[in-house]
């Protein structure tokens, strides 16, 4: 019987996958990213975005569905180990271990810290290097 549940696990969450629906701490897992066609691409709003459901104007002055916040942390997490989980792929990546491909983004601003205290200040942030696979592959002059 075990097996049997164990199968039926696995393809629950092959399926939750491709709907975004994966069960992490009683929350679904939301996956960011910073590249969809007609939406902004920095990063840094879209931690703004989440943690404080404001645009870049800070409005609504409450947040548009002020209750969807994140925290600093779950707004980071949406940009890494979710994606990665999401994917399949949190034994290959998403964090930050040894064994695991070492694709890092370096910002020159601590985002949880920011994010916590003064997310207005995530929009000073900028990208100082990206490495994908151990290689600097950018490098902000």
């Amino acid at each position: 019987m075990p097996e049997k549940l164990e199968e039926l696990k696995a393809l629950f969450m092959e399926e939750a996958r491709k709907h975004n629906v994966l069960p992490l701490d009683d929350r679904r897992v939301e996956r960011f990213n910073s590249d969809l066609a007609g939406s902004d691409h920095d990063i840094f709003y879209g931690l703004h975005s989440a943690i404080t459901r404001r645009d870049k104007e800070q409005k609504p002055p409450e947040g548009w569905y002020p209750e969807e916040r994140m925290t600093a942390e779950e707004a980071l997490r949406g940009y890494t180990v979710w994606n990665a989980y999401a994917a399949g792929q949190e034994s290959e990546t998403g964090t930050l271990e040894p064994g695991k491909r070492a694709d890092v983004t370096i910002l020159s601003i601590d985002p949880l810290a920011v994010g916590e205290t003064a997310p207005g200040r995530l929009f000073e942030g900028t990208i100082v290097a990206t490495i994908v696979g151990g290689k600097v592959i950018y490098e902000a002059r």
